[in-house]
């Protein structure tokens, strides 16, 4: 039988080099993946505030076009309330508030029957802000062209928001002298 020169069996100092070299290696490996794992982590996290932001850029999009719309219609309309109610608008934004929806009613309901020589319109308006705000935007009101004055007012908190922001509802009635001709 043949020797072989090499010998078949490592020497333990060999054996504890081979070892502690895995040991470092499987310990390295540990601390990638981890890092692997943070990133991974982190990456998912700014995904979903870029999905945030992006649904809230969406949102006020959404709310900046549906105000347009709002004001085409108030501009594009035949409806007596079509200038006062713009007045109303503006009024609203130079306070802080957001107009969400205007829709007018019937003025001959009961209660506001017309007087002799006076206009008279009513519309529902929908306005978002701070108290504070809605509250200056009430008092100014009396303040805007022709004579305009809250029928009646509903607040409640606005829907998704945690903070002081509300929503009122009101219907506004408006009156002006009738002038010649039929028109306001």
């Amino acid at each position: 039988m043949s020797r072989s020169i090499v010998p078949r069996t490592l020497p333990p100092a060999a054996v504890a080099i081979l070892a502690t070299a895995v040991l470092l290696a499987s310990a390295d490996l540990g601390r990638s993946l981890w890092r692997l794992h943070e990133v991974s982590v982190r990456s998912a996290a700014d995904r979903a505030a870029l999905a945030a932001a992006d649904t809230a850029l969406g949102n006020a999009a959404a709310v900046r076009a549906h105000r347009e719309r709002l004001l085409l219609a108030l501009r594009g309309s035949h409806h007596v309330a079509g200038a006062w109610l713009e007045d109303v608008e503006r009024a609203a934004r130079r306070r802080g508030l957001v107009l969400t929806a205007v829709h007018p009613v019937d003025a001959a309901a009961p209660g506001r029957a017309p007087v002799d020589a006076l206009v008279r319109e009513a519309a529902e308006v929908r306005v978002s802000g701070s108290w504070r705000a809605m509250e200056v935007w009430l008092h100014a009101l009396p303040a805007s062209s022709g004579s305009v004055g809250v029928e009646s007012i509903a607040l409640q908190p606005a829907h998704g928001k945690h903070t002081g922001v509300l929503e009122a509802r009101t219907v506004l009635l408006f009156a002006a002298l009738q002038r010649p001709g039929g028109g306001e």
